[in-house]
This record gives structure tokens, C-alpha cells and sequence, in this order.
């Protein structure tokens, strides 16, 4: 059974002028020597005691291979993701 490894190399957060929030963890997968990132939404949630609570929610998608060099590079590519470009 193979083994993977994935190396957190950062976490960045953007917010757009309407409030919406994501966050991307960006890893280093040393199995495939490739970047990917896992994209979070913060969204609102009713607790249990009636009050909305914020939380991170995973989107299934993560994307895979993500392109830059530099660790700034792969953060462009973030945000450019974020803003839908």
C-alpha cells in the first residue's frame, strides 16, 4: 500500500468587498512533486443553543497541481482562483 505524504507550506485567506471569505492550505505532495490546495468557505451555522456560529467548511475541490514556482506564485494562484479567474 503506497504511502502519501502532503507538507503544509502555507495558509492564506482572501475576502471579497461582499464579505465572503475563503481560505486556501497549500501543500507540497513529495509522492507526485506537486503542489495542490484545499479550499475552505467560511460559512454560517445555527448552534445547538439558537445561535449562528462562523466555521470552515471544506469544498469537495481541491486543486490539484497548482501552478506557480514560488511560494508567491502558488498564492497568485489562489487568489486568482478565489476572484474566478
Amino acid at each position: 500500500m503506497a504511502t502519501y505524504t502532503y507538507e503544509l507550506e502555507t495558509t492564506v485567506q482572501f475576502e471579497d468587498a461582499n464579505g465572503e471569505m475563503a481560505r486556501y492550505e497549500i501543500y507540497y505532495d513529495d509522492t507526485n512533486l506537486e503542489y495542490h490546495a484545499e479550499v475552505y468557505h467560511l460559512s454560517d451555522v445555527s448552534s445547538v443553543n439558537g445561535r449562528t456560529i462562523k466555521v470552515w467548511h471544506k469544498i469537495p475541490n481541491t486543486i490539484s497541481r497548482l501552478s506557480g514556482s514560488s511560494k508567491k506564485g502558488r498564492v497568485s494562484s489562489c487568489k486568482f482562483h478565489f476572484e474566478g479567474k
